[in-house]
């Protein structure tokens, strides 16, 4: 029975991988009272030829988790439609993208060649003043426990970053606290 318990642990050590999330706030206004709907308005791309297809999974992955929180009601896509007044308008800017190296993944482990994201986002108010101003970062140090297979390729962790930066604003919406 132990034995068994021991296997299935080390199974799940194998199998995992190593995926960490950070936010850090940079400007921090007074809450909105209840803002009315979301607004998502442009993700660019520091670095537009090398990574503006990038940008567009981080806005797409944003806007599809904001409207699973907030429901398509709540959620408006300001590239396509028009902002209704009283919505906060978020917007952002994929900052920093480096793929890592998957033979130092693989080979080494414990971090080394790990993948990195990082975005930039707003949250401004209907006249322009910036309620809140956080960055959120997403590293990726390899899969299958030491080192190991490559389980996680730039696009998903690109597109997680998008999905937590959603998750980050819902949550200061409705707390005025990032997670």
């Amino acid at each position: 029975m132990v034995v068994r318990r021991v296997l299935f642990l080390m199974g799940l050590l194998v199998i995992a991988g190593c995926s960490t999330t950070a936010h850090r706030a940079d400007v921090t206004a007074a809450q909105p009272e209840k803002a009315q709907a979301i607004a998502v308005g442009s993700v660019t791309a520091r670095d537009e030829q090398l990574w503006s297809s990038y940008a567009v999974i981080l806005r797409r992955a944003l806007l599809a988790k904001l409207i699973a929180l907030r429901g398509k009601a709540g959620v408006v896509d300001a590239a396509t439609g028009a902002v209704p007044p009283g919505a906060v308008l978020v917007d952002g800017e994929l900052s920093e993208l480096d793929k890592g190296n998957v033979a130092l993944r693989w080979i080494i482990g414990f971090g080394a060649g790990r993948s990195l994201v990082v975005g930039k986002f707003r949250v401004t108010e209907p006249g322009g003043a910036t309620l809140l101003s956080f960055s959120t970062t997403k590293e990726y140090a390899g899969g299958a426990g030491i080192g190991g297979a490559d389980l996680v390729d730039i696009d998903t962790l690109v597109r997680e970053l998008g999905e937590k930066a959603a998750e980050a604003v819902d949550a200061w919406l409705r707390t005025g606290k990032l997670p």
